[in-house]
């Protein structure tokens, strides 16, 4: 399972898609947010807010799919998916994606800082199980080699 990032709230970034409470609201493609479908007020607003840290500025509403009921849940709920990173690691996460590293880049630089042993255990369970090893050492590479210019 890929580790998830916790941008705020019931709000989530897992890879390139974007989880709202617990439902898969939209994806990053091409330079784009996709949304899949109409929203509340609220899930707009969390769009919005990572298309703007991610300086992601073209948003794609889909008009075909009808406006999501959100009566699932009560006010005042807090989500939380398994594999959630701290608001420490996510925080260094989602800064890396601002600067427009990739997210497997993003986790290394993750692994580069003084976190959690749980961040580190979600983090590096996902590299082994799931990235090539090249793929793996050339993101190691670049994480260490950003970290020496912070």
């Amino acid at each position: 399972m890929k580790p998830v990032i916790y941008v705020a709230e019931n709000l989530f970034l897992r890879d390139d898609v974007i989880i709202s409470y617990d439902t898969e609201v939209a994806h990053i493609e091409d330079g784009a947010i996709h949304e899949h479908g109409r929203y509340s007020r609220t899930t707009t607003r969390q769009i919005s807010k990572i298309a703007s840290f991610l300086k992601i500025y073209k948003v794609i509403h889909s008009s075909e799919v009808k406006m999501t009921q959100w009566n699932r849940y009560d006010y005042g709920v807090r989500c939380k998916h398994d594999f959630t990173l701290s608001t420490r690691a996510s925080a260094i996460a989602l800064t890396a994606m601002s600067e427009g590293k990739t997210y497997l880049t993003a986790l290394c630089l993750v692994l580069e800082s003084k976190i959690q042993d749980r961040d580190r255990q979600i983090i590096t369970s996902y590299l082994n199980t799931h990235v090539k090893s090249d793929a793996l050492s050339v993101a190691r590479s670049v994480a260490r080699i950003s970290t020496k210019f912070i």
